[in-house]
């Protein structure tokens, strides 16, 4: 039971940013909002795994596919340095891009934070 807790108090953090209350953070500023969205996903992504973990009747090659989403999403932050800020400011260079991206963290944390349990 302590990874449902962990899940509920994840999606309690990020729900304000995912359902659009971009001013959940709003003492940090805009050009670091990448590096925010990917941590809250990152750790959205933890909690769904580690929540995954306690669900007895789920397939094992369902959860190594999760499994390696988490991943694989850590791999891009990774390739693309997103932890130093080098991905805000390649995109500060264009908007359309910039936005892209950011719809498709978001929405990636919104996927993970659907429902109070992992896949019920």
């Amino acid at each position: 039971m302590d990874s449902l807790a962990s899940w509920q108090a994840d999606q309690r953090r990020v729900r304000p940013l995912v359902d659009g209350g971009h001013e959940a953070e709003g003492n940090q500023r805009d050009d670091d909002m990448i590096i925010r969205i990917y941590d809250i996903g990152r750790d959205l992504f933890q909690a769904f795994v580690r929540a995954l973990k306690n669900v007895d009747d789920l397939p094992k090659p369902l959860y190594r596919r999760f499994e390696c989403g988490y991943t694989r999403y850590v791999g891009w932050a990774l390739d693309y340095n997103v932890q130093d800020d080098t991905l805000d400011r390649l995109l500060a260079e264009s908007r359309r891009l910039r936005e892209l991206t950011v719809e498709i963290l978001i929405d990636i944390c919104a996927l993970l934070r659907q429902g109070q349990t992992p896949l019920h």
